[in-house]
């Protein structure tokens, strides 16, 4: 796959190549060619979409071994690439030299000079006006509006048609009010306030493994988290194990996240990715999601290593707390851990293999528009554990995480709430547990979301 990358880098234009890291959401586009490699990250699905979207057929031909109609076929199912990023390329492909001095000249009293003396395309300036916060993908306005002054009616046309859809795709339905019982002492602050319930099972004696519910308090039902920004915010995934890390990444890059994905990391190197997408500026972004499919025991994620003194599920989440990441505050930090539990006697540990990963009740608060939240609040975690012995099975799959795609894909279609999404997912561990009670999956969801959390 990476010569396959390095083969269609070297025969794009720097034009092209920029707009390829534009359309998968690059931090930096203008990195060209040279960053292509990082972008797509050896996702196959990914590059033949952005090949398909720069209209470079011969490529895929030559370089990728496909054709254009299967990847039209393709794309009928779904696309990788955001709708707003593919129109903005659209956009580009029709704005000439002379338009784009044109805008360039209005935009003047927005975006500096020297800014402006080193734009090389109209995906250049819409880059800089989406740092400032003036261009996103339900805020084109400006854009219209500058189209309009430089008489390109016909590209007005296109953001309007968009606008159109965005807006009708919006029209969600009402959610059925929560009818938890809460604390008398609840306040307007967000409590986090467990309460464990377990699935009603039938009454057999092979039935085993158990599914853990957490929830706080009562919701409005319209009371929602704004997720529309586009990428919808980092989701990084550490695949320890090697099996199912490829999966959730064309899931999350389907919901329009930016994937970063870690294959096979040491502890040391699990550790060291974690902290470089949480040094990131997350401001841009409207949530964050980490998935991490590790063995573990009583010290730890293993990683890839046969024995070490792991990182803690507890460390992990707190290296994403608002305190190390502002740019999180107020936004919901989703976590998605598929755990394989080691015999100790294997590790070399002595000690009780312990889940650490519960969840810390008080703590300082965190300034956000001027209202105060625990730090803790808007964390999503959905922890899923089996015995160790299962990756010996040839081309093993986790139960949970072919669930869980499942579940978010057809969620981010329905529209539905995300702890709706994830009753599918408890379903689909049960009825596996029912006819393996040998191989049976320990699943326990908990979370302090203040709204309900719409990944559509």
């Amino acid at each position: 796959m990476a010569q396959r990358v390095h083969d269609v880098a070297e025969r794009l234009s720097s034009r092209e190549a920029r707009t390829l890291l534009y359309l998968c959401g690059a931090p930096d586009p203008s990195l060209g060619a040279a960053g292509l490699g990082d972008a797509v990250r050896g996702d196959g699905a990914l590059l033949r979409e952005l090949v398909f979207s720069v209209k470079r057929f011969d490529l895929l031909r030559k370089v990728l071994r496909t054709d254009r109609l299967e990847v039209e076929e393709t794309l009928r199912r779904g696309r990788l690439v955001p709708e707003y990023r593919v129109l903005m390329a659209d956009l580009s492909d029709d704005i000439g030299e002379g338009d784009l001095r044109a805008l360039i000249f209005l935009l003047s009293d927005i975006l500096p000079k020297d800014i402006l003396s080193n734009v090389k395309g109209f995906l250049d300036v819409v880059v800089e006006l989406e740092k400032r916060g003036e261009v996103s993908s339900d805020r084109v306005e400006l854009l219209k509006k500058c189209l309009r002054n430089i008489h390109r009616a016909d590209l007005v046309k296109k953001l309007d048609r968009y606008q159109r859809k965005v807006s009708s795709a919006r029209r969600e339905p009402v959610l059925e009010q929560f009818h938890d019982v809460t604390p008398a002492s609840s306040s307007v602050t967000p409590i986090f306030w467990n309460r464990k319930q377990e699935l009603a099972k039938p009454q057999s004696k092979h039935t085993r493994g158990h599914i853990t519910i957490q929830r706080t308090c009562h919701q409005e039902p319209l009371d929602k988290y704004r997720v529309n920004s586009h990428p919808r915010g980092a989701c990084v995934i550490i695949d320890c194990v090697g099996s199912d890390g490829g999966l959730l990444a064309q899931t999350f890059r389907c919901l329009h996240f930016h994937v970063i994905l870690h294959k096979l990391p040491s502890t040391s190197g699990c550790h060291a990715a974690l902290a470089e997408v949480a040094k990131r500026d997350h401001h841009r972004g409207d949530a964050f999601a980490c998935c991490i499919i590790s063995r573990d025991s009583s010290t730890g994620l293993l990683a890839a290593d046969a024995c070490a003194s792991g990182t803690s599920l507890n460390t992990v989440r707190h290296m994403f707390s608002p305190g190390n990441c502002p740019g999180l505050v107020g936004k919901p930090r989703l976590f998605f851990i598929q755990t394989y539990r080691v015999p100790e006697v294997h590790c070399g540990c002595t000690g009780h293999c312990a889940s650490g990963d519960d969840f810390e009740t008080d703590g300082p608060a965190v300034s956000y528009g001027g209202a105060s939240l625990p730090t803790d609040a808007d964390v999503f975690w959905s922890h899923c554990w089996t015995d160790e012995r299962q990756l010996r099975e040839p081309n093993h799959r986790s139960v949970y995480v072919s669930s869980l795609s499942a579940a978010l894909l057809k969620g981010h279609k329905g529209k539905t709430n995300l702890l709706d999404a994830h009753v599918e997912v408890n379903r689909k561990i049960f009825e596996h547990n029912e006819k393996n009670p040998g191989d049976a999956y320990n699943i326990s969801l908990r979370h302090t979301l203040r709204k309900a959390l719409f990944l559509s």
